[in-house]
């Protein structure tokens, strides 16, 4: 974890915050490119730890770093994810509805915008 000046961050994290492994399985779904236009919708994880959901586009540029993301991320902990990976999950800043956190990815790559889905 990167060093901080900010006391509360400090206390909080001390020397960093070690997060238990989480076995996340295969990753399933699709990613089509068309003229550089790519179209994504995959999903990745179980219900019992933690389960990920993503959809959306991407353009891309000629630097992949300038291409434009609009992808929507739903996420949960489940019963059997460790409390300590429960926590962080739920202080993403993601807004929650119907058990998921959903978040919107918008921007270029290299600098995208995190917006909480309503």
């Amino acid at each position: 974890m990167p060093k901080t000046n900010n006391p509360k961050a400090a206390a909080f994290a001390g020397d960093g915050i070690t997060i238990p492994p989480i076995p996340l399985g295969a990753i399933t779904g699709t990613a089509t490119f068309t003229d550089g236009n790519g179209v994504i919708d995959g999903h990745l994880g179980s219900p019992d730890l933690l389960e990920l959901t993503v959809k959306g586009t991407i353009k891309l540029a000629d630097k992949y770093e300038d291409s434009d993301l609009d992808v929507h991320v739903a996420f949960r902990g489940g019963k059997s994810l460790d409390p300590k990976a429960q926590a962080i999950v739920a202080t993403t800043g993601a807004s929650m509805s119907d058990g998921w956190y959903k978040i919107h990815v918008t921007g270029k790559v290299s600098a995208p915008k995190r917006l909480a889905e309503p």
